[in-house]
């Protein structure tokens, strides 16, 4: 009889069904209430990495030309290392920063229009530039897909700038100059060292940046004369 009590007055194991139905509400809640931040996390983070691989870029490009103390010159014209964030011109490749080596002004990016044309591993050849008129690629950088750069042109240093997307196959992009590693983006004027992406006094500010397609998250970036890189939210 002792037994059977013991038996009897044992606890009971398992969870009723009202205290399963308050455990599944509960978890039902908490993912209702982290989905919706999920998306606009990853998002934004998009955004940020593609901020990060222009910064990558830059500091390559710009301690091979602080390593080297003159430039080569080849035909007649010196070649720079620098850096261009493209957009290429085939709508399923991704945006990306490459570091190049050339002598054509990298706004001017030949091989943005055609995915065949890039060199995107190995280093910076300084024999000739294959098949591309002026520019050598070396390291690429890609972008996460649904981030794009964007450039905005605006009337006054003070004015906010209204950014939109780099069209397909265009670029931009600077150079830096050998041992000081001062940017400047014109293959003419090589000891003009001059700021990128910075909005300043002048005829038409510029500002460069990093966005997600919807245009809600933005990321400036700003390359320094000196040749240092700040990237900021805006949104």
């Amino acid at each position: 009889m002792l037994t059977d009590r013991i038996i009897c007055n044992r606890p009971r194991a398992g969870f009723t069904a009202i205290e399963m139905m308050v455990v599944v509400s509960i978890i039902i809640v908490l993912v209702a209430m982290v989905v919706p931040t999920i998306g606009p996390a990853m998002k934004k983070g998009s955004v940020h990495d593609a901020a990060s691989a222009i910064q990558r870029a830059c500091s390559q490009a710009r301690q091979l030309a602080r390593s080297t103390t003159e430039p080569r010159v080849t035909s007649g014209m010196p070649k720079w290392y620098g850096v261009s964030v493209v957009v290429p011109s085939e709508a399923n490749k991704p945006a990306y920063a490459v570091v190049i080596y050339g002598n054509t002004n990298p706004s001017d990016f030949g091989f943005a229009s055609s995915e065949t044309n890039q060199y995107p591993n190995g280093t910076p050849s300084l024999d000739g530039v294959g098949s591309i008129s002026g520019f050598k690629a070396a390291s690429k950088f890609p972008f996460n897909r649904g981030v794009m750069p964007v450039f905005a042109q605006t009337a006054s240093a003070t004015t906010i700038p209204s950014y939109n997307f780099l069209s397909p196959g265009s670029a931009v992009g600077w150079y830096y100059q050998y041992r000081t590693g001062f940017v400047f983006n014109n293959v003419a004027q090589p000891t003009r060292a001059m700021d990128i992406g910075v909005p300043a006094s002048g005829a038409t500010p510029e500002a460069l940046g990093v966005a997600s397609l919807d245009m809600k998250y933005i990321v400036a970036v700003a390359v320094y004369k000196i040749g240092l890189l700040n990237a900021q939210d805006v949104n």
